[in-house]
Formats: C-alpha cells, structure tokens, sequence
C-alpha cells in the first residue's frame, strides 16, 4: 500500500515538474518569438534569413538562428530541407505552437496553415516581397490566409498591403503560365470583390518575360494592374517601375503613400 501511495506521489510530482517547465517555458517566449509564430499562421513557412528580415532585423543571425531552434525543441515549430531549394532549413508551425499563441492572446485567429510541397518556392518568395515592402515602409500587410477566412471564393491574391487612408494594393506572384483564358477572369474578380477604393492596385511579379508581356496584354482593361520582374523588384525597390503595355507605374509613386 505504501508503494502505491508513494508511485502515486512521484507520478504528481513529475507532473507538476512537467507543467512547472511549461509555465517557464512560455514565460519566456519574447514579443519577437511571438511575432514570429504570429507570421507564420500567414506565411506557412520561413527560412532564417527571412524571419530575422521580419521580425528579428536589429540581432545577429545567429541569435536567431538559436531562438528557432530553441522554439523547434518545445514544439513550437517543425523543420524541413528540399534539395530543390538549396537544402534551405525551413520552418512551419505546430499544433502545440498554435496552441501557445492562443494562450498569449496573440494568435491572428488563423487555423495552423497546411504547408504545400509544391509551393514551397512560391510560398518563401512571397514572403521575399512582403519583407521588401516592408523595408519600404509598407508594413500593414494582408495575407493570402486572412482574405480566404475573410471570403471563400474567387479573385483572392497572394497578399496585399493595406495604404492608410487609401486603400489596398494587392500583390500576386505568378511563376508559372495558366490557361490564357482564367487570367481575365482573376483580374475581373480581383477588381470587382477585393481590391476596392483609391489607388485600387494590383502588382504582378514574374520572372519571364513572355509571361510578362502575357499577362499586360489580357490585362489591358484593367487600369489598375501592373506587371514587373520579381529579382529586379527584390534589388532595387523603389527604383523599379511597373508597367501595363505602354503604361506604368513607377515604385516610386509608393512613396507619397507612405509619407501621407
């Protein structure tokens, strides 16, 4: 009897040591840690490099490089390399690092993304152009996720950047040809049910040019759409103009909507 009772007392008390680590544990997660986990609910994945970009600009990337690990070993995260990204390290979300941001009350009251094989690529290099505008003074960003909770249907971009004041200037990234016939019906559905108010913008990134002239000439009806190469755009910034046939846009213009 007094076995079981003291079986009994060693099984509370790991249990308690147990909880004990878990309350330190979230503790001392950092408003960093938490933004980061944060962005990922609407990024799906990130590398390093991308997250000390985002969220961890002012430290060493090493630094950084130790927090995700350290999140990673609680669960908080998982941890993926592809051979066709370079064997990058690339890191998602977990159920249990969901579940922390709920209990922080930071959770952007997103469900855990489902991370895409086949659009790992695409998914970090959407990322790449947020964090550029970010850069750029354009920081209120609306992901792909939050317009999908927000509205099932069609015409819903990649992300878009949310102009105090002015409006929303969506962003689409397109690597890959479709069929010529869905790009005007997107632009229609872009136009008409997302991107409302003044500017009223959409900027295609590609980064082949027959893709480029592809997609100004289907979208010649719409004013507000502007196409530009994506490695250019992560270079030079402001210093990129968008255009649409014998139209454009210089990046430039962005800049009084940032300063207003």
């Amino acid at each position: 009897m007094e076995l079981n009772n003291s079986n009994g007392n060693k099984e509370q008390i790991a249990a308690k040591e147990s909880s004990n680590r878990q309350r330190r544990w979230a503790l001392s997660l950092t408003s960093p840690d938490k933004a980061f986990l944060n962005a990922l609910t609407h990024q799906k994945i990130m590398t390093v490099r991308q997250a000390k970009a985002l969220v961890w600009k002012d430290y060493h990337l090493t630094y950084v490089y130790k927090r995700i690990l350290q999140m990673r070993k609680e669960g908080l995260l998982q941890e993926l390399r592809t051979g066709s990204l370079d064997n990058q390290k690339i890191f998602f979300l977990t159920r249990k690092g969901l579940a922390l941001l709920g209990q922080y009350g930071s959770s952007s009251g997103l469900s855990l993304p489902e991370v895409n094989l086949r659009e790992l690529s695409h998914d970090l290099l959407v990322t790449d152009i947020r964090i550029k505008f970010h850069e750029m003074g354009l920081s209120d960003w609306i992901s792909e996720r939050s317009f999908t909770q927000e509205r099932q249907g069609k015409g819903i971009p990649d992300g878009a950047f949310l102009v105090p004041t002015k409006g929303v200037i969506g962003i689409e990234l397109e690597l890959s040809q479709k069929r010529r016939t869905l790009y005007y019906h997107h632009f229609r559905h872009l136009f008409d049910s997302t991107l409302k108010g003044d500017p009223d913008l959409c900027f295609y990134f590609v980064r082949s040019s027959s893709l480029k002239k592809l997609i100004e000439k289907e979208a010649k009806e719409f004013g507000g759409l502007y196409v530009g190469y994506l490695d250019e755009f992560l270079e030079k910034g402001y210093g990129v103009t968008l255009t649409r046939g014998e139209f454009s846009f210089p990046l430039e213009k962005l800049r009084g909507y940032v300063e207003a």
